[in-house]
C-alpha cells in the first residue's frame, strides 16, 4: 500500500474530487478561504483543487486535513486518487499533522466504552457543563449521543449552564448578559429536544441546572477557544455505596475541534501520563468542588434523583 505521490490522477478523477469537496464546502457555508483557514493551508491550494489546476498529485495529509475541516471521512477521497491506505495510517498522518487532539479518542468510541462499564449494579452520573453556544449541526450530534446513552445504559445526565440568570435590562454589561442568555437558550432547547427523544421511564434521568445566584454584577468571562467544548465529569456509583477516588471518577473535555470539526473526547483524569497525575487530580478536585451539590445530592435509586434546590444550584423544572 504505497503512499508515494506518483502521477497526477486522470481528469475524471480530479473532477469528481473537486466537485465533492466543493459540494461539502458550500453545504457548510464555507468560502474557499474559510476552508483553507480551517484546514490550515493556503487558499491557493483549495482553489487549485476545485478548479482542477493542480500540477502534481496531492499528498495524503492534504486530503486528510481538508476532510477533517469538513467533518468527512478522508478514506474515500484518498482511495479515489489512488492511495491504498489503512485507518491506522490515516490516524498516524492525522497525529503528525496535528489534526487530532492529543490524548483523545472519537467521542462515540468513548461513550460506547462508558456504556459498557455500566450494569444494573453499577450506574453513573454524567455532568456536562456547556461553556459555549451550540451550532445546529453540533446540536444534532450531541442530542443523538446523549439520547443513545440514556436509553441504552444505567446513566443519568446533569446538564449544567454555568451562567447565572441576568436581567439584560438591569445589567451594566448588556453584551455579556446577552451572551449568557444565548447559551442558556441553546442548552434549554437541546435539553427539551433530548427529553422528547426519550421514553417515559427515562425522562427522569435528565436534570438541567443553573446557578442559584441572580446578582446582576456576577460575571463569567466569555469562553475563548478553537473548539466547541463541554466540560464533563463522570461519577460511577456502586451498589454498596463506596467510592474509590482513582477508579470512580472521570474528567474530560468533549468537544468539536476546530479547524477540523472532529468530535473528540479528551481525557483529563485519570491522567494519560503518570507524570501528569498530580495536576490531573488537582483539576478533578476543582470540578468536584464546583459541582459538589449536584454530585453529592444525587440519589441514583430515587425516582426523582434530585431536589429542586441544591444550595448553589437550582434544578430547572422540565
Amino acid at each position: 500500500m504505497s503512499l508515494d505521490s506518483g502521477p497526477l490522477p486522470s481528469g475524471k478523477v480530479m473532477r469528481e474530487l473537486a466537485d465533492s469537496i466543493k459540494a461539502f464546502r458550500t453545504q457548510q457555508g464555507f468560502t474557499q478561504a474559510d476552508l483553507a483557514t480551517r484546514a490550515r493551508m493556503s487558499t491557493r491550494t483549495i482553489v487549485a483543487i476545485e478548479n482542477e489546476t493542480l500540477s502534481h498529485k496531492l499528498q495524503p495529509k492534504v486530503i486528510i486535513k481538508i476532510a477533517a475541516a469538513l467533518g468527512r471521512d478522508p478514506k474515500r477521497w484518498l482511495e479515489l486518487i489512488g492511495y491504498g491506505i489503512t485507518q491506522d495510517q490515516i490516524d498516524q498522518i492525522s497525529k503528525r499533522s496535528n489534526v487530532l487532539l492529543p490524548n483523545s479518542i472519537k467521542s462515540d468510541a468513548y461513550f460506547e466504552t462508558l456504556a459498557g462499564a455500566l450494569s444494573p449494579v453499577r450506574s453513573a452520573l454524567l455532568c456536562i457543563t456547556f461553556l459555549s453556544k451550540i451550532g445546529l449541526w453540533e446540536k444534532a450530534l450531541i442530542q443523538s449521543a446523549l439520547s443513545k446513552l440514556v436509553k441504552e445504559s444505567n446513566l443519568t445526565l446533569a446538564i449544567i449552564v454555568p451562567f447565572p440568570p441576568v436581567d439584560i435590562n438591569q445589567s451594566p454589561k448588556v453584551g455579556l448578559a446577552t451572551y449568557y442568555q444565548s447559551i442558556t437558550g441553546d442548552v434549554m432547547e437541546l435539553t427539551k429536544d433530548l427529553l422528547v427523544s426519550l421514553p417515559a421511564d427515562k425522562k427522569n434521568k435528565v436534570g438541567l441546572f443553573f446557578p442559584s445566584v441572580s446578582h446582576s454584577d456576577f460575571f463569567i468571562p466569555p469562553h475563548i477557544t478553537h473548539s466547541l467544548v463541554r466540560s464533563t465529569l463522570v461519577k460511577f456509583f456502586r451498589k454498596d455505596g463506596t467510592t474509590d477516588f482513582l477508579t470512580d471518577y472521570q474528567l474530560g473535555v468533549w468537544g468539536m475541534s476546530r479547524p477540523n470539526n472532529e468530535d473528540r473526547w479528551v481525557k483529563i483524569f485519570p491522567a494519560v501520563e503518570p507524570m501528569n497525575q498530580d495536576a490531573s487530580e488537582e483539576m478533578l478536585r476543582y470540578w468536584l468542588s464546583y459541582l459538589q451539590e449536584i454530585v453529592e445530592n444525587y440519589a441514583p435509586h430515587k425516582k426523582i434523583p434530585w431536589d429542586e434546590n441544591l444550595g448553589c444550584w437550582k434544578k430547572f423544572p422540565l
